[in-house]
């Protein structure tokens, strides 16, 4: 493999680790402001924010132990799937 491929590899790895940060900061965030708004949620954010931080540790994990194309094509998407479930668990909590 030439250095392109590989460097080409690593800023998509890059990209990847940042779309994580960005989504798990983006949950912890919003359960915050639904804790401030509505106090008795304040369990089930917490449990969501644990479980965010769970899947961020466990995604950075993954990252750096993948080595093939097909280890990374799996953590995005687990990544989007991750995303939509936040999405549907964050909604519920907001209703």
């Amino acid at each position: 493999m030439n250095n392109f491929g590989k460097n080409a590899i690593m800023a998509n790895k890059r990209i990847l680790k940042k779309e994580i940060n960005v989504m798990v900061f983006d949950v912890i965030d919003e359960c915050l402001y639904i804790q401030e708004i509505n106090e008795d949620k304040f369990e089930a954010t917490e449990a969501v924010i644990e479980e965010a931080i769970s899947f961020y540790n466990a995604s950075l994990e993954a990252m750096n132990k993948g080595k093939a194309k097909a280890d990374f094509r799996n953590i995005v998407a687990s990544v989007e799937e991750k995303s939509i479930y936040f999405t549907d668990k964050l909604n519920t909590l907001n209703a």
